[in-house]
């Protein structure tokens, strides 16, 4: 992902509020933090789990981006494999 159209995610999807916590999704899920990354897919309350990000949930509204910005990467990866667009995430 390029460093541009990361800064443009940021901002639509927070206003770059690494703190940020989205409303309750239909199926209870949450959007968490600078990019917006789903508890439901992608991290666990409770527990780090390497089939997801590899921290836990928490770790995405706090103000260290390096766990968001791997997370959001390997995102952006997974997407690309499977729907041939990484920003269809």
């Amino acid at each position: 992902m390029e460093t541009l159209s990361g800064l443009c995610l940021a901002y639509h999807e927070s206003q770059y509020n690494s703190s940020a916590l989205g409303t309750s999704n239909p199926d209870g899920s949450r959007d968490l933090g600078l990019f917006q990354i789903s508890d439901k897919w992608w991290c666990l309350w409770d527990k780090a789990s390497i089939t997801t990000c590899d921290v836990t949930c928490d770790k995405f509204l706090d103000e260290d981006l390096a766990d968001d910005i791997r997370c959001v990467k390997k995102i952006f990866k997974e997407h690309k494999k499977l729907q041939g667009n990484g920003f269809e995430a």
